[in-house]
């Protein structure tokens, strides 16, 4: 009952302003990245024609749907969800009553998604969980409200620490609509080819130095080596993001002026700052800490890497 949880989460210790502060970060990091496409020098003008509609075309799912704060609403959801069977939990009902009954409508739900027209503006997460992603096949990025807090994320934050912490996140999301994979779907998550033959091949060619750079990567404090082919899709996104980031974090500065210093780091300036929040970010305890057999191999373990962080940011012509 992902809605039902995410409408306590959201009522009980979500900051309404943080969903503002985001739209308009979002709105920033999506103008960055398209003119990313349209400075690049190696797509031809058709591919980057349609490269710059994806990336219009990209919907954007923020903090939680609206439906889920009306109760009304969320009732109704639920009651007109099930046609096999009444769903009904009890007081009385076991704890494994209640997740077969659960289980048994959540089931249901999806099946009945298959036979249903594809909704592009479906919010389909529960906002109490902190995760961000991308949807291939809707070209949607989709960032609950759990993951606006920090490390990555606070209203209050200097925003050079915002753009370095939850900007980079929303960038890698949108250059995953880019990446090996995400590339192979159209504007509204169509499969299909829409890349020009030698735009394709430059592409390749990039994509084969990201490879290797970070399949020569030592895990730190082991005898391993990244897999550079395997991992490719998401040190794309995150070089991709890091990037959208600053862009995005400079052309604020631009419109808004210079932040103030932090008290007690007033030896960093605001671009500084930036990566300092990006470092807090790649070093915090939200980063998944794998076993070591699992390093080498697979694509989305690999953020909290004290030698991938250092690779990454090595990529970065700053």
């Amino acid at each position: 009952m992902k809605y039902a949880a995410g409408a306590m989460y959201v009522k009980e210790a979500f900051d309404q302003a943080s969903k503002a502060v985001a739209q308009e970060m979002i709105a920033d990091l999506r103008e960055a990245f398209q003119n990313m496409i349209l400075t690049n020098d190696w797509m031809d003008a058709k591919t980057k024609a349609s490269a710059l509609d994806k990336a219009k075309q990209m919907l954007q799912h923020i903090a939680y749907p609206d439906f889920i704060l009306d109760n009304e609403k969320l009732d109704d959801y639920y009651s007109g969800a099930s046609d096999i069977f009444k769903f009904a939990v009890q007081a009385s009902d076991s704890y494994s009553q209640m997740v077969e009954k659960l289980s048994r409508w959540d089931l249901e739900y999806e099946f009945k998604r298959l036979i249903k027209p594809v909704d592009r503006n479906e919010f389909n997460f529960n906002s109490a969980l902190v995760n961000a992603y991308y949807e291939y096949t809707s070209n949607t990025i989709n960032l609950p409200a759990a993951i606006l807090q920090p490390p990555f994320f606070h209203n209050t934050f200097p925003r050079a620490l915002n753009y370095g912490g939850i900007g980079a996140v929303i960038g890698h999301e949108v250059t995953h609509g880019f990446d090996d994979l995400g590339r192979q779907f159209d504007s509204f998550g169509n499969l299909r080819e829409w890349w020009d033959t030698s735009t394709k091949k430059k592409f390749q060619e990039r994509a084969q130095c990201i490879i290797s750079q970070y399949g020569n990567i030592e895990v730190y404090s082991t005898a391993l080596r990244l897999n550079g082919r395997l991992t490719q899709g998401e040190n794309i996104a995150d070089n991709g993001g890091v990037k959208q980031a600053f862009k995005a974090y400079k052309n604020y500065l631009k419109m808004h002026g210079e932040e103030g210093r932090i008290k007690g780091l007033e030896q960093f300036n605001n671009e500084q700052m930036f990566f300092l929040g990006y470092a807090l970010l790649l070093s915090s305890g939200a980063c998944m800490r794998p076993r070591v057999e699992k390093l080498a191999g697979m694509p989305s373990v690999l953020s909290g890497l004290l030698s991938y962080g250092r690779g990454l940011l090595m990529s970065q012509p700053y």
